[in-house]
């Protein structure tokens, strides 16, 4: 049943980004067309060190604009100064390069009625998907995820602000994986993440080269890194799991490189990538469902790894010289 306006809550839309002054004014239009009273909404604009005026841009199309200042930039440090500053109980949090879909929030207000239900979030599609390979092959972390209670929330999503309160919001220490710890610690006190057949919006990753892939999985690594260097938790134990794996990858292969090259034994480096890539056949092949968007998401995974490797060996160098 189609919620009367006058019984629609107040929502505060809070946009989040970092260098994003060529997004931010079609997000901010979309968020202007949603099938939801203007009135009652607040909207936001939280921004991370920007060096290309998003700042200005967002204060030009008539926002509240906080600026969160930080060595490390992330989108924890971001939607926490957002609901902090957000004056109504319900918060959405939209990414600056993302399209609202005009329908969900007010079918994401009504999911929040439910028991237990601290966040809702919907499906999230790729904008340049039919045309970018790369963003067709990021897009499989969306296609796979499967419809009501899951683990934690993806690409912001709806909240019910006193319920961030209550466990402290994003662990801002994060520089990525912050919504999956943020869901542990959500399902830990009762909470329930809540995914509903609704597209949320719609997204661009940006990514169009291999120079873009490369950043996106060094700071994987950086983040890696990061989790290894806080204290040992039950919300990070996934996490701190991921990375301590993905070390202890990469110090076999640096075993493997140098064993090889001691030995001159050049053939077998061309062999290695051909040995890879038949492993990572092997283990997705099945289920025959997004098989070969599977495939293809897990090439890019593994073939990135030294990459992966190189952030993680960057950040801990670099915090053992601080130390020092």
């Amino acid at each position: 049943m189609k919620l009367k306006s006058e019984e629609l809550p107040a929502v505060s839309v809070i946009v989040i980004g970092r260098n994003e002054a060529q997004n931010l004014p079609v997000t901010i239009q979309s968020i202007r067309l949603m099938n939801y009273p203007q009135d009652r909404l607040e909207v936001i604009y939280v921004d991370t060190d920007s060096t290309d005026g998003s700042a200005g841009v967002a204060r030009s199309l008539g926002l509240k604009v906080y600026e969160e200042h930080s060595d490390f930039p992330s989108a924890a440090k971001a939607r926490n100064r957002g609901w902090r500053e957000a004056k109504y109980d319900i918060v959405h949090f939209v990414d600056g390069d993302m399209v609202v879909d005009p329908f969900y929030l007010e079918q994401a207000v009504k999911h929040l009625e439910q028991d237990h239900v601290a966040c809702v979030i919907g499906q999230l599609w790729e904008r340049h998907a039919s045309n970018n390979i790369i963003a067709h092959i990021l897009d499989y972390s969306w296609k796979v995820k499967e419809l009501g209670s899951v683990n934690a929330p993806g690409a912001g999503g709806t909240f019910i602000k006193s319920i961030l309160q209550e466990i402290g919001g994003y662990n801002s220490d994060l520089l990525r994986g912050e919504e999956t710890e943020l869901g542990f610690r959500l399902r830990e006190l009762g909470y329930r993440i809540l995914m509903i057949d609704h597209i949320m919006g719609t997204h661009d990753y940006g990514i169009h080269s291999v120079r873009g892939l490369c950043v996106r999985f060094y700071r994987i690594g950086h983040n890696f890194a990061n989790v290894l260097l806080l204290p040992p938790s039950a919300s990070l134990a996934a996490e701190r799991r991921s990375a301590q794996r993905s070390a202890i990858e990469g110090i076999f292969a640096v075993f493997i490189f140098v064993g090889l090259a001691c030995f001159r034994l050049w053939h077998i480096f061309p062999v290695l990538p051909i040995l890879l890539a038949s492993y990572v056949l092997a283990r997705y092949w099945q289920p025959a469902r997004l098989r070969y968007l599977r495939i293809s998401y897990f090439m890019l995974d593994y073939f990135f790894k030294p990459v992966v490797w190189f952030g993680m060996a960057k950040k801990l160098f670099t915090q053992w010289i601080l130390r020092r």
